[in-house]
């Protein structure tokens, strides 16, 4: 469910920056499972990491066009995120407003829960994709604030797993 301010909000910020090409919001779930948006939001460049722009985000035409839309190979799950990966990685700005005006009802199984279950293998498929943007991941990861950083973004989904 989207909240009702949230095109009027999107449309505002891509106007506001004619730079940017992507607005995305924080995200709230309700139902079997509820989640509270961070306080701070995750910096863009740890996409490849962590996906942080919902499905719904509104972004300007060529972003699509650009990226050719979501992989049919990602059948099981997360080609919004490889989606994401590869608008930035062809030079497409995101910024993300931190109200959580994408709310996400969870209930039994969903395909969110089937993507967790193969979401080794998803990661793996992303990966391979996009070489360029782990290739430069791991050169961040050898930084102390970006491993900690990491080990509690990986923390967090693990407990995000647990509850469903």
């Amino acid at each position: 469910m989207l909240d009702p301010r949230f095109l009027e909000t999107t449309v505002a910020e891509l106007d506001r920056d004619p730079r940017a090409a992507i607005v995305a919001c924080a995200l709230a779930a309700f139902g079997d499972v509820d989640f509270d948006p961070p306080a701070v939001a995750l910096p863009v460049w740890m996409q490849p990491a962590v996906n942080q722009l919902p499905y719904c985000s509104l972004m300007r035409r060529e972003v699509w066009e650009a990226v050719g839309g979501y992989d049919p190979a990602l059948r099981q799950g997360f080609e919004d995120w490889d989606f994401w990966i590869g608008a930035l990685g062809r030079g497409f700005r995101a910024i993300r407003i931190d109200q959580p005006f994408f709310l996400y009802r969870h209930h039994g199984e969903s395909r969110t829960t089937d993507a967790t279950v193969h979401q080794d293998a998803l990661r793996a498929q992303i990966r391979a994709k996009h070489p360029e943007a782990y290739r430069w991941w791991k050169r961040i990861l050898r930084f102390p604030l970006a491993v900690a950083f990491t080990s509690y973004v990986r923390i967090r989904a693990q407990r995000r797993r647990i509850l469903t």
